[in-house]
C-alpha cells in the first residue's frame, strides 16, 4: 500500500491540482498511438470542470468509493463552505481520508439496496478495482467483511444533498436502487462510473437497469461526461452501450433531474 498511500498523499495535498495538470500533459503522448480514445484522454480534467460548474460553496456533496480522495478533494475546494460524505468499504483507506478531510463525515461501509454484512475483495495490486466482486483477473485480492447500508439510511438525516459521485465497479445500480428516496426528495446532479459493455468481470445488463431506472422511475436524463460539459443532448440506451464498446468515448456519466418546462 506504500505506493497507493503516497500518492493519496499527493492528491489531497495542495499540489494535487498541478500534479494533474502536468499528468494530463504527459498522457498526450500514450494516446498518440490511438488518437481514437482521445476523449478519454480529457475525461478526468472534464470531470474536475463538471463539478466546479455544478457545485456551490455551501453544496452538501457525497463521494460514494472514495477511494484515495482524488474527487473528495475536488468537492472540498469547490464547496468549501459546504458538507462533505465520503463513503469507502476499505478500512484501511477510509482511515486515510478521516485524516486527510478532517471536516468530513466519512463512513466505513459499502453501500447498495440493502442492509447486511458483505464480502468486500481489495485489489492489492490494482486498488480501484476493488468491489464487492472477486475481480481477480485484474491482480490478487484479499476478502473482508465489511457492514453494508443504503444512502437511503445513510443520508436521511441530511437537509439537502446536491451532488453524488458513485464509482463502485459495476455496483452502482445496486447503489441508485437503495438511493431512490434521496434522489426523490433532493434531485442531487449524479456523477457515476460505467465500464466496458465487453468488460467479463461486470454483468453488462446492471449498467442497462441502471439507465432504465434512473430515466424511467426516477425522472433523469444522462449524457457522458463531455456531452455535459459541452451542453449536448441527453443520451438514448443505445448511446449508452455504443460509447462504452470499443473505441470508447466515455466511462463517466452525469445524470441530472429532467427539466420542467412552463405551461
Amino acid at each position: 500500500m506504500n505506493k497507493l498511500y503516497l500518492k493519496h498523499r499527493l492528491v489531497t495535498s495542495p499540489a494535487g491540482v498541478p500534479l494533474l495538470n502536468l499528468r494530463h500533459r504527459l498522457s498526450r503522448f500514450r494516446y498518440l498511438r490511438h488518437p481514437e480514445l482521445a476523449l478519454l484522454r480529457e475525461e478526468e480534467t472534464m470531470i474536475h470542470t463538471l463539478i466546479q460548474r455544478s457545485v456551490t460553496p455551501d453544496s452538501v456533496c457525497v463521494d460514494v468509493g472514495g477511494h484515495i480522495g482524488s474527487i473528495s478533494d475536488v468537492f472540498r475546494r469547490a464547496a468549501p463552505g459546504g458538507r462533505q460524505v465520503i463513503v469507502e468499504a476499505s478500512p484501511t483507506k477510509a482511515d486515510w481520508l478521516r485524516q486527510a478531510f478532517p471536516g468530513a463525515e466519512v463512513h466505513q461501509v459499502a453501500v447498495s439496496d440493502s442492509e447486511g454484512d458483505v464480502s468486500f475483495f481489495e485489489n492489492l495490486d490494482q486498488s480501484g478495482f476493488s468491489s464487492l466482486r472477486a475481480r481477480d483477473t485484474r491482480g490478487r485480492v484479499q476478502k473482508i467483511d465489511v457492514r453494508c447500508t443504503t444512502l437511503d439510511l445513510l443520508l436521511k438525516d441530511l437537509p439537502r444533498v446536491d451532488f453524488i459521485k458513485i464509482d463502485v465497479e459495476g455496483f452502482e445500480h445496486s447503489v441508485v436502487r437503495g438511493a431512490q428516496e434521496i434522489l426523490r426528495r433532493h434531485r442531487p446532479v449524479m456523477l457515476f462510473e460505467a465500464g466496458a459493455a465487453t468488460d467479463a468481470d461486470i454483468d453488462n445488463e446492471e449498467y442497462v437497469r441502471l439507465f432504465s431506472l434512473l430515466t424511467g422511475p426516477l425522472d433523469y436524463e444522462i449524457r457522458p461526461v463531455f456531452g455535459d460539459i459541452y451542453g449536448k443532448a441527453p443520451i438514448s440506451l443505445e448511446e449508452f452501450g455504443a460509447m462504452r464498446t470499443y473505441p470508447f468515448m466515455a466511462f463517466n456519466y452525469v445524470a441530472r433531474p429532467k427539466q420542467v418546462s412552463a405551461a
